[in-house]
């Protein structure tokens, strides 16, 4: 049987086991919320945020596994779950490798003029015949400074 008295504004739930009444904890612990109902809130922010974070891992799971380089005979298509980059051949005159903090990047860079490129993640295993066709453009990564900063 348990008994119901309202302490510093909460509801707290007494346990009577035999006429002994036992308060948890020192001071007022909500057990109960005010229809007198055992308070699970705790356990629905765990849900909760549970779900939230393995709903970002499958997202990013999955960003890898759905995001592929296409290379034909005219051009090179950077397709990602929900976008879609490409880049004729023939208008690719140079290559810059950026290393960010987090991750490094390969742009192909279409007419330095007109600032076309395509930016690719370096999470990709590209073969020799990849690695031979970019030697054949100029690096830009080379002709900048090093910043410390």
């Amino acid at each position: 049987m348990a008994d119901e008295r309202e302490t510093a504004g909460t509801l707290v739930c007494v346990a009577r086991d035999k006429g002994l009444s036992v308060q948890f904890g020192l001071s007022a612990v909500p057990l109960c919320n005010w229809s007198g109902r055992p308070c699970l809130c705790w356990w629905y922010h765990f849900l909760v945020l549970s779900v939230v974070l393995a709903l970002f891992g499958a997202f990013m799971v999955s960003r890898l596994i759905f995001t592929k380089v296409i290379v034909n005979q005219y051009s090179v298509v950077l397709k990602g779950m929900f976008s879609e980059g490409s880049l004729q051949r023939s208008s690719i005159t140079a290559i810059e490798r950026k290393h960010t903090g987090r991750s490094n990047f390969l742009i192909l860079w279409g007419n330095l003029d007109e600032k076309e490129n395509l930016t690719i993640a370096d999470v990709f295993a590209f073969d020799k015949a990849w690695d031979d066709w970019l030697s054949t453009f100029r690096d830009l990564s080379h002709d900048k400074p090093l910043s410390l900063f």
